[in-house]
């Protein structure tokens, strides 16, 4: 296959594969096995996945590359780039919606499994932030040295809400290639739920160097939701049950 016969998607894994590739090596020497190749390349490469997928790794990362000055432990940040998403499933195998939670728990358990030359506490602490991604908050009961990184690490993997108003829309589009099982009917109404509620916080970032990132999410994302309600409008009503 000759570069010119490459779609613009291959054309971007190969070049998210570079980046990730790149940046794995200075983080290799804490895991058992080659796990870049053998865990992490396979997860992020999966069938079904559309943003979920390494391009999604490689961008958290170039974005790293600008804001590593203000983590307190970049490397911490950058495991918990890597791993956050590596169980993605939108469907369990009976066919119903997947919660995230359970992605969530399996990336780290997958992490914790691999990661045996790190320092146990290290582990734990990636955990924790890997964890903070149910629902983008940070819990009370996180411990007080790990906030600052754990918010950093949120906003980045949030950054698409404040990217230019065509990205956003595809980032958008991305995620309902990911749920195609869900109908439109309760695709729109659970995405319309989850990106209002998101709107609706006091701030979207955490980290005050990227609060500026606020307005133009809050904007992207008020549009979006006002769209979602327009297409639940535009839908035949569903039919009643016999």
């Amino acid at each position: 296959m000759t570069s010119s016969d490459k779609t613009a998607r291959q054309i971007e894994t190969e070049q998210a594969i570079l980046t990730c590739r790149k940046e794995w090596y200075w983080l290799y020497d804490a895991y058992t096995q080659d796990v870049f190749d053998d865990i992490l390349l396979p997860a992020y490469t999966q069938a079904g996945r559309d943003y979920h997928d390494i391009r999604h790794i490689a961008d958290l990362l170039k974005i790293f590359e600008e804001y590593e000055y203000l983590a307190h432990d970049p490397d911490l940040i950058r495991h918990a780039i890597f791993w956050h998403d590596v169980i993605y499933h939108t469907q369990n195998p009976d066919g119903t919606s997947r919660k995230d939670a359970v992605n969530i728990d399996e990336s780290g358990l997958v992490f914790a499994q691999h990661a045996l030359y790190m320092p146990l506490q290290k582990r734990h602490n990636v955990i924790d932030v890997i964890d903070c991604t149910n629902g983008h908050k940070i819990p009370e009961s996180l411990h007080a040295y790990l906030r600052h990184d754990a918010g950093l690490f949120l906003d980045m993997d949030l950054s698409i809400l404040a990217r230019p108003w065509d990205e956003f829309q595809k980032w958008d589009a991305r995620v309902r290639n990911e749920w195609a099982h869900v109908t439109d009917r309760d695709f729109f109404m659970g995405r319309a739920k989850v990106l209002e509620s998101f709107a609706q916080r006091d701030a979207i970032y955490f980290t005050p160097e990227l609060a500026h990132w606020n307005d133009i999410a809050r904007e992207n994302l008020s549009k979006m939701v006002a769209i979602y309600q327009s297409r639940l409008a535009n839908l035949q009503p569903p039919h009643p049950a016999p």
